[in-house]
C-alpha cells in the first residue's frame, strides 16, 4: 500500500491497506494483483478487534451548488492504475504532457492542468502529481467535468517545497537524534573512563597504603633492633667492667700473696739468725 516507500500512508493508501487486510481475513491473497480481480465495493470492510465500524451508507454532502463535495475522490484502485501508468511513462515533461493530452483536453485546459498539478514548478510531475493529473484529465476530458482552477482539496497533495521542507526537518531531527546519541555515548564512555580512573586511583591508594604499612613495620623492626643493640652494648660494658674488677682483684690477691711470702721469708731468716 505504501507506493511511495516513504514510511507513511495517505488516505488512499490507507484504504488500500484496509482492503488488503480484508482480503486476508476472507481467505484471499493480500496482494495488489488479487485486489484488482475484485470490484472495489465487493470487498467487505476489515474487522479490527475493539473497533466497531459503521457499515451503513453515509449521507452525501453538497457544497451548495448541487455538486458532491468529494466529486474528485480518487479511489484506491484508480490510484493503482495511475501509478502503473507512471512507472511505464518516461519521466520527462514531453512524455507526461503527451499522455495527458490523449484525454482530449484543450490547450488551455492542458496549461491549467499542468500548472495546478506541478506544485513544485519543476517541469516534471512526480508520482503523486502524475496520478492527480491523470485523474483530473480523465474527469474533464472523458466525463465532461469542469476543470478546477486550483488543486481540489480531496487529493491532499502537498507541494514539493513543503515535502522538501518536511524532508529537511526529518533530516535535521535525525541529525539531532544522531548527535544526541553520540553525546550520550560520549558521556557514557567518559563516565566509564572516569570510573576506570577512580578504580585505578583506588588501587594505587591501596598499594600505597600497603607499602606504607610495610614501611612502618620495617621502621618498627629497625627500632626494636636498635633497642636490642643498645641493650647488648650495655651488657658488654657491664661484662667489661666486671672483667676489669676481676683482674684488679686477681692482681691485688697476687700482691697479697707476694707480701705474705716475703713476710714468711723474713720471719724464717730471723729465726735462723737467733739460733
Amino acid at each position: 500500500a505504501d507506493y511511495n516507500r516513504n514510511g507513511e500512508l495517505d488516505f488512499e493508501q490507507f484504504c488500500v491497506a484496509c482492503r488488503l487486510i480484508s482480503l486476508a481475513q476472507n481467505g484471499h491473497d493480500p496482494s495488489i494483483a488479487s485486489l484488482k480481480s475484485f470490484s472495489w465495493m465487493s470487498i467487505p470492510l476489515p474487522k479490527f478487534q475493539g473497533i466497531d465500524i459503521d457499515t451503513s451508507t453515509p449521507s452525501i454532502k453538497h457544497d451548495g451548488t448541487g455538486i458532491q463535495s468529494r466529486r474528485w475522490y480518487l479511489a484506491p484502485e484508480k490510484r493503482i492504475q495511475y501509478s502503473e501508468a507512471y512507472s511505464i511513462t518516461p519521466q520527462t515533461k514531453e512524455a507526461q504532457y503527451k499522455l495527458l493530452g490523449s484525454y482530449g483536453l484543450s490547450h488551455q485546459q492542458m496549461t491549467l492542468l499542468w500548472d495546478i498539478c506541478d506544485t513544485g514548478k519543476t517541469g516534471v510531475l512526480n508520482e503523486d502529481e502524475f496520478c492527480v493529473a491523470i485523474h483530473l484529465a480523465n474527469g474533464v476530458g472523458k466525463q465532461g467535468m469542469e476543470m478546477p482552477t486550483s488543486l481540489p482539496s480531496e487529493f491532499g497533495l502537498r507541494s514539493k517545497k513543503l515535502r522538501s521542507t518536511e524532508s529537511e526537518a526529518k533530516s535535521i531531527l535525525q541529525q539531532i537524534d544522531a548527535a544526541a546519541e553520540t553525546n550520550v555515548k560520549r558521556v557514557v564512555d567518559q563516565n566509564a573512563l572516569d570510573f576506570k580512573a577512580i578504580e585505578k586511583t583506588k588501587a594505587l591508594f591501596e598499594l600505597s597504603s600497603a607499602a606504607a604499612q610495610v614501611q612502618a613495620r620495617e621502621v618498627q623492626n629497625l627500632f626494636e633492633l636498635s633497642c636490642v643493640r643498645k641493650e647488648a652494648a650495655r651488657t658488654n660494658d657491664t661484662l667489661r667492667e666486671a672483667l676489669r674488677i676481676t683482674k684488679d682483684a686477681a692482681h691485688t690477691q697476687s700482691n697479697q700473696k707476694q707480701i705474705l711470702k716475703a713476710e714468711r721469708d723474713l720471719l724464717q731468716k730471723l729465726l735462723t739468725s737467733s739460733r
